[in-house]
């Protein structure tokens, strides 16, 4: 008696599919989080927040792990988005099904990626204003 494993899917589909997937996680995770950041809960509670994570000493390690994900995952995304628009391109992927999710795909990266040259830009003027 002999077994065998199971067919693996085709792969083509699935993969884009997967990209889609991965780069709207990515996108809507750092969407989140810059809310956490930037939505002020109350004065009070922030102040409380900062000082304990002051006090416990890691407040360096998770704004330092917190600049390695945007990086990392911005790019990350993009580099799948690239391959997303190569593999269109090229034929894999069929162009009529998958147009939108691309389309939506790419605005939301764009969007992220606006954002975060506007807070460069605003850190830069407010380090030029001494």
């Amino acid at each position: 008696m002999s077994t065998s494993a199971p067919a693996a899917p085709s792969g083509k589909d699935s993969t884009l599919m997967e990209d889609s997937a991965v780069i709207r996680a990515i996108t809507l995770v750092n969407f989140v989080l810059l809310a956490f950041l930037i939505w002020p809960v109350s004065p009070a509670t922030d102040k409380r927040l900062l000082d304990a994570l002051r006090r416990s000493g890691v407040i360096d390690l998770f704004f330092g792990v917190l600049q390695l994900w945007v990086v990392g995952s911005t790019l990350l995304a993009t580099v799948l988005l690239i391959r997303r628009i190569v593999k269109r391109s090229r034929g894999v992927e069929h162009l009529h099904a998958t147009r939108t999710g691309l389309m939506v795909d790419a605005g939301l990266l764009l969007a992220w990626w606006l954002i975060l040259l506007g807070f460069c830009m605003y850190g830069f003027m407010l380090g030029m204003a001494g």
